[in-house]
């Protein structure tokens, strides 16, 4: 159709058209070198964009010259950025998730040569390390200054100039220092390359010193950046949540176990107690329907006690008061016997203690001591001028 002069024309949105349309409209081609399906969500999100939403409009648009702060910065005093992983290059920034909900923060072993960046006032330029102790040129140290100081900044050079080297050093130091421009934790970094061969080589330069969540999205990833993309990120969230309703399955599998098995033994002592003693109705009230109604209903004659209705329905109440008097005259004999024994040993206890008596004489002959035993046949206490008696109690 083409080689004829016709081409298909499609209308989107639902829009009506081809009614309107006369034989005669013309139409005007826009060809573009690119394929254009892969900007429509671009093309078609900045058509639904209305005046005064544009990110940095008065830049884009308006081409003001004087950029301002990063918003973070603004209408704060001190502003003080920690740049030491810029001077010690092999410092790997961690992403601790668990830390960040203690909002506790992570310990780093910097050297002593990167003091000069710990406190750093990031608006007073004078304040800076110099380039060399930031492995910097002139240039670059410049351009590092403006990215972090002002909030829309182009950096541009010919190739080997480090531009990628600069934007890595802005990363590490952003995040680095995410606290003071991401303090709620809800604001993620949005890196865009031209291509994906860009992207994947920006990507491994911040995969190289960031252990932390990254997610690449787009098609065609290289080898190594693979884990990151996020048709990986949803298979392993996909397998996570699997695991999680897996984990709930198992729970309430073993809570139902547990259960049953309290159920079972609960039913197993009940049989065995069925072959001791007579069950009360209560126990026997799931099985017996309307029959409990009734038996519980029935009316007992006044001052009569039956612990169970079970017990009267069998005709057992003479049998259980016969046998509980007998019981509770088996608990007193019991106890008179047992207050006859004690009375027998408190008996034996005081015939034990009853001893003769006995007087130890002690007679000092000036210069012998004498000790001789003498039986008497009263408690008493002899004494004269020449000799000295000791009673003393024992068993002879």
């Amino acid at each position: 159709m083409l080689g004829q002069g016709l081409v298909d024309v499609f209308f989107e949105d639902g829009l009506n058209w081809e009614a309107d349309l006369l034989e005669d409209t013309r139409f005007v081609m826009v060809e573009t070198t690119a394929y254009f399906e892969a900007y429509r969500h671009v093309l078609k999100g900045l058509q639904e964009i209305e005046e005064g939403q544009f990110p940095f409009e008065k830049y884009i648009i308006a081409c003001e010259n004087e950029v301002s702060p990063p918003k973070y910065l603004r209408n704060r005093r001190t502003v003080q950025f920690d740049l030491r992983p810029l001077v010690d290059e092999n410092i790997v920034i961690r992403e601790d998730e668990a830390l960040r909900r203690q909002r506790r923060i992570v310990n780093y072993q910097f050297s002593a040569e990167s003091r000069c960046a710990e406190s750093v006032e990031i608006l007073n330029l004078r304040s800076w390390p110099r380039p060399d102790q930031l492995h910097l040129d002139q240039s670059q140290y410049e351009a590092l200054q403006t990215a972090l100081t002002k909030e829309f900044v182009v950096t541009q050079g010919p190739p080997g100039t480090g531009k990628t080297y600069v934007g890595l050093k802005i990363v590490k130091a952003l995040l680095h220092n995410a606290s003071i421009w991401n303090s709620g934790h809800q604001s993620p970094m949005l890196i865009v390359c031209y291509t994906n061969h860009a992207l994947d080589q920006f990507l491994e330069g911040i995969d190289s010193f960031f252990k932390g969540n990254i997610i690449r999205v787009g098609g065609r990833a290289g080898e190594d950046m693979a884990k990151h993309s996020l048709k990986v990120k949803k298979q392993a969230l996909r397998k996570l949540q699997d695991m999680r309703q897996i984990a709930g399955v198992r729970f309430n599998c073993t809570k139902s176990m547990m259960e049953v098995k309290l159920e079972i033994e609960r039913s197993g002592a009940q049989m065995e107690a069925s072959e001791r003693e007579i069950l009360h109705e209560d126990m026997l009230r799931p099985f017996m329907d309307n029959c409990y109604d009734q038996m519980t209903c029935v009316e007992l004659p006044q001052q009569q006690e039956i612990p169970s209705m079970m017990v009267e329905w069998l005709g057992l109440e003479q049998m259980l008061g016969e046998t509980q008097v007998a019981v509770q005259q088996g608990r007193e004999d019991d106890n008179l016997h047992d207050k006859q024994e004690d009375e027998i040993a408190l008996s034996k206890r005081i015939c034990n203690a009853s001893v003769r008596l006995s007087t130890v004489t002690t007679k000092f002959v000036n210069p012998t001591i004498v000790l001789t035993t003498m039986p008497v046949h009263e408690s008493s206490l002899l004494t004269s001028s020449n000799t000295t008696s000791v009673e003393c109690h024992g068993q002879q």
